[in-house]
């Protein structure tokens, strides 16, 4: 019996060390925590300060946790954003922001022939693949341009379709259109048999 309460206290004291280092090392894990103790406070700038003018050197981890700006090395903009963090200048650091995808962008149309709804069929000339099938993502309102007309817009990785064919989702489109990065605006133009041409700006 009193060797069954030992082997259990045995295990009880192991699972607190294990507990405790995995609580350790989790507070170690901190954006911003530069000294490790769990909490960002006014000591964690201090520390990049120490650190940049050689006080102090922090080692690789430390200067991991405190490199919230978004840069690949230590600088006194850490500092300074973990001071604006302090006082709530900042709701968060820098490098926890999404990164953004530079080759999604937002594509509109002016729907100056009040069509009403509008689809994109986004695809790729090349391949054929397309974003969705026939006909396409459903445009949503954004607004209207300087002479009411309704302006929609959509999401497109230019990286991976580079057409567009605009619709109503049954009788009325437009010719393939070219999609780029400069190309953000588009506008009906004349139509010819069942098929409009766009006029293609760079919407701003």
């Amino acid at each position: 019996m009193k060797k069954a309460i030992s082997v259990i206290l045995a295990l009880i004291t192991a699972l607190s060390v294990m507990l405790c280092g995995a609580a350790s090392a989790a507070a170690a894990s901190v954006l911003g925590d530069v000294g490790g103790d769990g909490e960002v406070d006014i000591t964690d700038a201090t520390l990049v300060q120490r650190h940049l003018i050689n006080m102090i050197t922090l080692d690789e981890k430390a200067q991991e946790r405190g490199r919230v700006s978004g840069g690949d090395e230590l600088t006194i903009v850490d500092a300074t954003t973990i001071q604006r963090y302090l006082v709530k200048m900042i709701r968060r650091f820098p490098v926890e922001e999404p990164t953004k995808v530079k080759d999604n962008i937002t594509i509109h149309f002016t729907d100056n022939k009040k069509w009403g709804t509008v689809y994109a069929y986004l695809y790729n000339k090349a391949t054929g693949e397309a974003l969705c099938e026939w006909p396409g993502t459903l445009m949503t309102e954004d607004g209207t341009d300087s002479s009411g007309k309704p302006v929609l817009s959509v999401q497109v990785d230019v990286s991976k379709f580079d057409r567009v064919i605009f619709n109503n989702g049954s009788t009325k489109q437009t010719t393939e259109t070219p999609v780029t990065k400069a190309s953000t605006g588009y506008t009906l133009k004349s139509r010819v048999g069942k098929k409009y041409y766009v006029e293609i700006y760079n919407y701003g």
